[in-house]
């Protein structure tokens, strides 16, 4: 028999350097204690961050009291459980170190029978500041490995944590010291249970769940073994003997209701329980089978996924962690954003390797709404260490993580770092001695892969992001003929938004454009005094060096400069938004060459400048509004490239032909339509075909005085219709002579949201309504508006509104309200 005491919840929290004492939680963090009970100012107004560095240079404990039964002491074996202590720690109970911790990722487990005592007993987790180790193990290396310049704090390469804790081109440095997992105690007599997973075999009309029992034998005896899953029941008798053991089971399940990403189908979930004496785990499994095809063709490596033997166009962004703080990134924020995600017709997130493994809910939530993962290992943008021991603590938190995660249905691909291998000469250390760090570098993802493998065999590892393919050492950066991509010379070289036009990856996995945050969010952490793109508080949160240079150099290729810093901000929004739809559109139409695009990236995890799609307030950026567009399973793309010919392409994503009805309206900046074009057509599941091309110069206007603008019923594979507009212009915008519209706004509350009814005189274009102070979501936003026919948005607020605060909150902002 065994029994658990959760030592979670009330701890109290102590500095080597102070004499104050704080009364805090577990999980939780040092910096969000000392913010909670005033101690730090709140690190995201202002600059006020720079006020919070000093907290991780401190020696800091937690402690607390728990009691002890004699029941928990009568059995043979105590074990202490933790998981996700960040990160270099000492812990003791009575007194006695029972446990050194180094790796946040990891799960420790240690026997504490012989240390305990009935009744009351001590505890204290004795954090060493992480900047003090970090220099020490570097120092003592034999190899200089070149750390990020994105870290604010030298050699987090050194240690096994979350890298973007000590800041990141998007990111806050607040280097986190804190516990986030279980900490428990499990007594146990004869066994201890250590892992629960499954193996899938595929066959028509039926699949075998392998269910796989990982178990510690401490002495030699007998246990009974219960697993039952889809209505079947396996029960038996166990001989148990010291050390290790795994016992497998076969359940076949018939007629299988199959897992398939949002978008393709449903997501039937099976519950899946496994009992060992009193010792129970239980899991919800999806069924589906998963391939990623890396073989040869004419071109290069192909970087197709099949789910269920069809092929799926991955469409997503990169995630980030939620939060710099550990106790704003909660079950309520994973749900909302991945929401976000499904609303915005994506079915992949990107698990990015400067971040961290996230906890049970985030992957049951991806479960549960059709939203895959490819999931990076975490290292990120520096080189690493190498030697047995580094190796060895990687090795440890490979096995539990991929073990605990794997039977995800939504874990489709663990990838083993994010750019590490393209980051081999980013620095002047291994471009000197390129040899070396090369060896280094294969040796430790070399180990990575086989610890992926032997903790799941069926899982395609990738080496690192962007990669050629295993074994290739390639022009990662440049060459867009094998494996993914990582295609950045918009951005950081300042290359126009047309160059998206000359890579035909096979697979984007980053990808993106910055802008600033929207007006109201700016006003919770800006003070007005400050409202200025260059101001010490606005430059304060950009984190990339030239990042605001480059947008403001950007607008002055495509656009008329703002007239104020409000109308910045949202000329921001949208050129990030003509900047990714000129690449997701042109991309997906290459299909199946190009068969996957995820844009950098999704989320915040503080006020900022950056690449994201939803800001850190949840509110979404108009490229979220545009991403729900221009990933829509079946549209209808236009694009021109030097030839001056705009291409008009339908694109489907289903595996079943689609029927479009096509409108096309070549239309002046004063309304009136010069020429309509008309189609009917099918096009074929899992296809893109090119519709019609029509060369620019043969239009009856000059390309700066009129838009085309597409209009689209979709009748979907399940009848369903679906009315979609898209707009192309043919000219940079600046030299567009764009109508001075009036536009409208009428609301109305319709049942638990509310309904905004646009109107305008003249075409306007990026109509954005917002609501000050007013969290919620549009269905629809950054729209185009012709004076034909009216748009209706509909309004969700997170939060209780009236009417009449609405309309007192209402502003819309359109292109040409900007200059």
């Amino acid at each position: 028999m065994s029994t658990t005491l959760n030592l979670l919840g009330d701890w109290q929290l102590t500095c080597k350097e102070s004499d104050m004492v704080w009364q805090t939680q577990l999980p939780g963090d040092v910096q969000s204690t000392l913010l909670d009970q005033k101690h730090l100012t709140d690190p995201y107004i202002g600059t006020q961050e720079n006020a919070a560095q000093w907290v991780h240079e401190r020696h800091w404990t937690f402690s607390r009291r728990f009691d002890v039964d004699a029941e928990m002491l009568a059995h043979d074996h105590v074990f202490f459980n933790a998981e996700m202590v960040d990160t270099v720690a000492s812990i003791k109970i009575n007194g006695r170190k029972i446990l050194d911790t180094d790796n946040q990722f990891r799960r420790y487990r240690v026997d504490v029978a012989k240390v305990l005592v009935q009744g009351s007993n001590s505890i204290e987790i004795v954090f060493t500041p992480p900047i003090v180790e970090a220099n020490k193990r570097a120092s003592r290396y034999p190899l200089d490995m070149p750390y990020t310049t994105n870290n604010r704090v030298p050699h987090m390469n050194h240690l096994r944590k979350t890298a973007c804790h000590g800041g990141w081109d998007w990111g806050v440095c607040l280097v986190l010291i804190g516990v986030y997992g279980d900490l428990s105690l499990n007594a146990v007599n004869t066994v201890r249970l250590e892992h629960v997973y499954t193996t899938q075999t595929h066959y028509k009309n039926k699949v075998d769940v392998d269910v796989t029992v990982e178990l510690l034998g401490i002495t030699e005896n007998k246990v009974d073994l219960e697993i039952e899953l889809a209505g079947q029941q396996i029960a038996k008798t166990l001989a148990i003997t010291p050390g290790e053991q795994s016992i497998t089971e076969r359940i076949t399940i018939n007629k299988p209701r199959l897992w398939w990403p949002a978008g393709h189908g449903d997501q039937p979930l099976y519950d899946l329980s496994v009992r060992v004496g009193d010792q129970a785990v239980s899991k919800r499994i999806g069924l589906r089978h998963i391939h990623w095809d890396n073989s040869r063709d004419n071109i290069g490596t192909q970087m197709t996924l099949y789910v269920n033997s069809k092929p799926i166009f991955c469409k997503g962004a990169n995630w980030i962690p939620t939060d710099g703080l550990s106790t704003r990134q909660t079950d309520e924020v994973f749900e909302r954003l991945i929401d976000d995600t499904v609303a915005a017709n994506m079915n992949m997130l990107r698990v990015w390797g400067g971040g961290q493994y996230e906890r049970d809910r985030f992957y049951e939530l991806c479960d549960e709404k059709g939203v895959m993962i490819w999931h990076d290992l975490m290292f990120a943008c520096q080189l690493y260490p190498f030697d047995d021991d580094f190796i060895d603590n990687v090795s440890q938190e490979i096995d539990f993580q991929v073990k605990r995660l794997r039977d995800h249905a939504s874990m489709v691909l663990w990838c083993g770092d994010n750019e590490v291998e393209g980051a081999m000469g980013w620095f002047e250390q291994s471009r000197q001695h390129h040899d070396t760090y090369l060896v280094a570098y294969d040796r430790l993802n070399h180990a990575n892969g086989k610890a992926v493998a032997k903790a799941d065999p069926n899982v395609t590892y990738w080496p690192s992001s962007p990669s050629n393919g295993p074994g290739q050492f390639g022009n990662v950066w440049d060459d867009d003929s094998s494996g993914d991509m990582h295609y950045w010379a918009v951005w950081h070289q300042g290359k126009s938004f047309s160059s998206y036009y000359d890579v035909i990856p096979r697979f984007c996995s980053e990808f993106g454009y910055q802008s600033f945050s929207s007006i109201d969010l700016v006003k919770k952490y800006i003070d007005p005094s400050q409202f200025n793109p260059t101001s010490p508080q606005m430059e304060h949160h950009q984190r990339n060096p030239r990042g605001n240079s480059l947008i403001m150099e950007m607008f002055t290729r495509y656009f008329r400069m703002p007239s104020n810093f409000e109308n910045t901000l949202y000329l921001s929004q949208v050129q990030q938004a003509v900047a990714i739809k000129t690449a997701v559109e042109y991309w997906r139409s290459l299909r199946p060459v190009c068969m996957g695009t995820l844009i950098w990236q999704l989320n915040d995890n503080w006020p900022v400048a950056s690449w994201s799609s939803i800001e850190y307030d949840g509110s979404w950026k108009q490229l979220h509004y545009h991403a729900k567009r221009f990933y829509e399973p079946v549209m209808v793309t236009m694009f021109h490239k030097s030839d001056d010919v705009v291409q008009v392409v339908g694109i489907n994503d289903h595996f079943k032909s689609a029927k479009l009805q096509l409108k096309l309206q070549l239309v002046d900046f004063a309304g009136k339509v010069h020429k309509v074009w008309t189609r009917e057509l099918s096009v074929k599941g899992s296809s893109s075909k090119t519709i019609m091309k029509l060369p620019i110069e043969k239009l009856p206007i000059p390309r700066n005085e009129g838009v085309l603008v597409a209009d689209v019923t979709v009748t979907q594979p399940d009848g369903k219709k679906t009315k979609l507009r898209n707009t192309h212009y043919m000219d940079v915008y600046k030299r567009c002579e764009l109508a001075d519209a009036n536009v409208t706004a009428n609301i109305k509350q319709q049942g638990k949201g509310f309904t905004i009814e646009l109107k305008t005189d003249k075409p306007a274009f990026f109509v954005t309504c917002a609501f000050t102070y007013v969290a919620g979501v549009f269905d629809d936003n950054s729209v185009d508006l012709l004076p034909s026919k009216a748009t209706k948005l509909k309004f969700t607020p997170r939060e209780k509104v009236t009417l009449t605060q609405l309309k007192k909150a209402l502003h819309v902002t359109h292109l040409r309200m900007t200059y």
